[in-house]
């Protein structure tokens, strides 16, 4: 008595063939399902105006420090004693204590997208103009203009 026996590739019977399409199917929803759940943002907190722990008084006088410091920068620069590089990152870091003291909030690691979040169209276009001025020497512009709008934005934030 012979026997013959002619295998069969296993992908030809039906039921690989939905094990197959089935895993694929849950493989494809479940990177969906992850890739949904890494982009979900968290929501924003509203901007704090006033750290809850300083008075009015206390925030006014370091609005004076911090455009002291500006006016003795622009002189600086005016000299010609530091350049628009330089001036541009003492700028970033003058606001942003500024502005880490009035909201006590953490602004010196702050990225222009957090910051745009906040909806302070001045601050988001100073930081966006220091950006360029203090990474690039290709971009650095008349700091003039920066110690302007850092001055108008310290002197306006309530």
């Amino acid at each position: 008595m012979e026997f013959s026996i002619s295998l069969q590739n296993a992908f030809f019977d039906d039921k690989y063939l939905y094990i197959v399409l089935i895993s694929l199917a849950m493989a494809a929803a479940i990177c969906f399902v992850t890739f949904c759940l890494i982009r979900i943002e968290k929501p924003v907190a509203a901007v704090v105006k006033n750290a809850p722990n300083k008075t009015n008084e206390m925030i006014e006088q370091k609005r004076i420090e911090t455009l002291t410091r500006l006016n003795d920068l622009d002189v600086r620069y005016k000299r010609k004693e530091i350049g628009v590089r330089e001036t541009s990152t003492i700028i970033s870091i003058t606001v942003r204590e500024f502005l880490t003291y009035a909201t006590g909030k953490e602004m010196d690691c702050s990225t222009l997208t957090e910051m745009n979040k906040w909806n302070s169209k001045d601050l988001t276009k100073l930081i966006g103009c220091l950006y360029g001025a203090e990474f690039s020497k290709y971009s650095a512009k008349d700091a003039a203009n920066f110690l302007r709008d850092a001055k108008k934005l310290v002197a306006a934030w309530r």
